[in-house]
């Protein structure tokens, strides 16, 4: 499950994947991107090996191939430290939400049969309920949050990562 976040409007958006592969992070993205109509100035990660990761004090290895892509969307890549974990909460905190009210107890046939299921309840419940913190509608707050995004770019190269079938 891979998961994008607005911080302002908590509106979310999930994927789910048979993976973690960089393919399968950068078309998580892109579909955020498209639906929420903009792109984030920044976005934070966890210590993810298909994003990048902490390899020294101070150093951060950024994969090259979705340096890439934030550079083609124009948005910054933060990492979290190891061991942040009143961070980490902020970007762990979905999933926990994710797996308690929407994959228990649920059955699907398939993983295109699961991304359905997962986008009618963001469209009827994630991003329509009232927010625990914010006492608003993620999806009424996207609205005022929009304005400050970026728009998603129109010249995008779109070759990321080249599949080859044998």
């Amino acid at each position: 499950t891979g998961s994008v976040v607005l911080c302002y409007s908590r509106w979310i958006f999930t994927r789910h994947f048979f993976d973690e592969t960089i393919k399968s992070v950068i078309r998580l993205h892109e579909e955020a991107f498209d639906e929420i109509g903009a792109v984030p100035h920044k976005i934070t990660y966890d210590n993810m090996t298909t994003v990048g990761r902490h390899t020294g004090t101070g150093t951060v290895w950024i994969n090259p191939i979705f340096k890439r892509f934030a550079q083609e969307y124009g948005f910054e890549i933060v990492i979290l430290l190891p061991g942040r974990k009143e961070r980490h909460g902020k970007v762990e905190r979905p999933f926990r939400y994710i797996e308690d009210n929407f994959l228990k107890g649920r059955e699907f046939i398939d993983l295109e049969d699961l991304n359905n299921k997962a986008d009618a309840w963001r469209a009827n419940t994630a991003n329509v309920r009232i927010h625990g913190t914010t006492r608003e509608r993620p999806m009424d707050r996207l609205a005022r949050e929009k304005s400050l995004l970026k728009p998603v770019p129109w010249n995008k190269t779109d070759q990321f990562f080249k599949e080859v079938q044998r």
